[in-house]
Parts: structure tokens; sequence; C-alpha cells
């Protein structure tokens, strides 16, 4: 590198969602159930071959941008700079595998038979595989925002509770909308539920569509639409966010929720780690649901000028982004800026951060080192 001259890399961290997969599970009158979805291994939850795809050229983005763009990851794999976590779930480990196929596992001409990969007949010429770490989903509360926790269960019951939610449950929209979906689906839907029904309808959109609305003669893309603009408003309550602090019992439960559910990470934790910054609604455009593949990225630098600290936020929207956006400049306390104070994102995390071991819960806490440094020259603040 020409110091004085260039950026220089040196750490960061992300995550992202997984990609295209079939529903998780579904409703009673669902024309179809586990044994139509035959794709990626057959069944509920499975990463299609869209899925796998979008991972692929997801992991070619970042090679383009933190191998060849800001040379800060060597061009072969290197088990000294990459850490993967993956959940416990087919999807999720091998949306991990596609990405990494994208980053590491192309004939490039970077990998060397015989030192990197084998020279046996059959295997793929130039790919690199690279480990998976993952724990047992039910414990997993690094990434699984729905990890046993009874403490988390405790504050969503009493948020329920509050006037706010309550008046929100009891709308007439949203009464008549969860009455309509009991009657069409054959189970009772609740705002505790109805993201099953919002999420088996998107998924067959993408994969069925044209037997879902020959079958199913109430679905509309109005109720949709419908459907989705509540479960957002679910999510977002979900994720701590109220009109104002929300106390009940003595406890700030907006806070305690989000000191609970910030570090997991799926489509719910991604939402969930831009709302401890309070700007999931500016950077998320699909309403509480990020897209398949998106991806949060948390840079650390530092400025070489007054050799000080600062925080890039960055987002990968969906398989059609062909870069990293920067959304720094939409936390308010960061003032416009692209490169914000350390100080300012330690703020957050300590705002979220549990302040009783995590142990009280039956959790097992990591540590997990959520921001990697990098050398800026004179950046533009």
């Amino acid at each position: 590198f020409k110091k004085g001259t260039q950026k220089i890399p040196y750490e960061r961290s992300h995550v992202w969602r997984h990609g295209d997969r079939s529903p998780t599970r579904t409703f009673p009158t669902d024309p179809f159930q586990e044994k139509d979805w035959t794709f990626g291994g057959g069944g509920f939850g499975q990463l299609s071959p869209i899925g796998m795809k979008q991972h692929l050229n997801f992991g070619k983005l970042l090679r383009r941008i933190y191998v060849d763009e800001m040379r800060f990851l060597s061009k072969k794999y290197s088990s000294k700079e990459i850490y993967i976590r993956s959940t416990d779930r087919n999807r999720t480990l091998l949306s991990a595998m596609s990405n990494l196929l994208g980053m590491y596992g192309q004939n490039d001409g970077n990998a060397v038979r015989d030192h990197d990969y084998p020279s046996e007949e059959g295997w793929p010429i130039g790919f690199v595989p690279v480990p998976i770490h993952t724990v047992e989903n039910h414990i997993d509360y690094v990434l699984n925002p729905y990890a046993d926790c009874e403490r988390r269960d405790q504050l969503w019951k009493m948020a329920k509770t509050s006037p706010e939610v309550q008046a929100f449950i009891n709308r007439p929209d949203v009464v008549a909308l969860l009455e309509k979906l009991t009657e069409d689906t054959g189970t009772k839907v609740t705002i505790d539920n109805l993201w099953i029904i919002r999420d088996s309808l998107l998924t067959e959109q993408a994969h069925k569509n044209e037997t879902l609305r020959k079958v199913n003669k109430w679905f509309s893309d109005a109720l949709f639409k419908e459907m989705t603009r509540v479960n957002d408003k679910v999510r977002v309550y979900e994720n701590g966010i109220y009109n104002g602090t929300l106390m009940m019992n003595n406890l700030d439960i907006g806070n305690e929720i989000q000191k609970i559910r910030g570090g997991s990470l799926h489509d719910t934790t991604v939402y969930a780690f831009f709302s401890i910054f309070g700007i999931q609604s500016k950077v998320i455009s699909t309403c509480g649901y990020p897209d398949y593949s998106a991806g949060a990225f948390v840079e650390l630098w530092l400025n070489r000028t007054d050799n000080e600290p600062y925080f890039k936020m960055r987002y990968h929207q969906n398989d059609g982004n062909v870069t990293l956006y920067p959304v720094t400049h939409l936390i308010d306390a960061c003032d416009g800026r692209k490169y914000c104070g350390l100080d300012v994102f330690k703020a957050f995390a300590d705002r979220s951060r549990s302040d009783v071991p995590m142990t009280r819960c039956r959790c097992l806490f990591c540590h997990v080192n959520m921001l990697r440094i990098l050398h800026i020259d004179n950046i533009e603040l």
C-alpha cells in the first residue's frame, strides 16, 4: 500500500439475512403443505436455488469491495482474517456456504491446487472450503432472536397489555383483518402468529403464484398489503419501539426488549439491529422485512489525522445491489456524517447492553466483537 495516499483497511464486521427459501410453516387451509416444497432437500424453511444464487452474487460483491478495491482481505482465504457464525438452520448454513463460494470458491487463479484445495478428480477447481460455526438453535443467544428466554417472553406479554399496544390490537381495521384471516385460514390468527400467514403467502407468490390465486379465492394483493402493514407495526413493537418511553412495573419495556433482541440475526435481527440506532424505517424500504440476502455492515476506522476512532455503517439491501450503501449519516447523533465518532456507537451499545448476566434467563451470553478496525487518511467527516 502507498501509505499517506490510500485508505488502509484493517478490520470490519457484518451480518446478513439468508437467501430465498420455502415457508417455515403454514396454515391448515393452505393448498401448499410441507410435502409440496421439494427444493433444497425438501420441506419447510429450506434454501432455494434462487437463495443460493443470491448469496453467491453477494459473496462476489464482497470480494470485489473488500479484496479487490479496499485490499482489506487477502486474495486467498486466511483463517486469521475470517470467522463465520451461522444459526443452526439449513437455510442459514447454506446461505453462508453460497456466500463464501462467491468470495473464495471461484476458479480465479488465486487458490493453489494441493495447497488450498485437493487436486483429486471431482473436486471443483479453485473451490476452497471455509469453516462455518454454529451452536444449537435453542441456546443461540447471539444470533437466534427466538432462543429460549423467559425474560423476553414476559416483557412481550407485559407490552401487549399496555394502553398503546391494546389500542392497536383493538383498532377496528386490525380486528377485522384478524377475524377474516381466522375464517379463511382455518386457525385462530392473532398478532403473534400473523407473520406465519404473511410469510407463507409471500413465499407462495414468488414460487406458486398462479395456483395460489386460483385456489385461495380470498387472497388478493390488497389483503396482502394490509397484512404487511399490520404485521410491520407488530414487528416495531416486538423490537421495543413505542411512542415514547413505555414504563411498566418500573421498567422501560422498549429498552429492556432491545437489550435482549439487539444481538440476534435473522430478518428480524437486521431490523432489530437498525432499530437500536433509530434508523430502521429509513434503511429498510420493504416495511419491517429486510429482503433476502440483506446485510448490515459495521466498520471501525482510525483517522490518522486526529488518531481518533470512527465507525461507518453500510447496508446491502438485496441481490439487485451492486454496492454497499452508507447509512451512518441517517443516525441523528451522527449529524449527517458518513463517519461517526466511536463514542456515539458505544453510547447506543451501552443503552442496549443487558445490565444483568444473561444467565438469569437461561441464556449463554457470548461476547462478539462487532467492530473491526480500518485506518483512514484524512477522511471527510
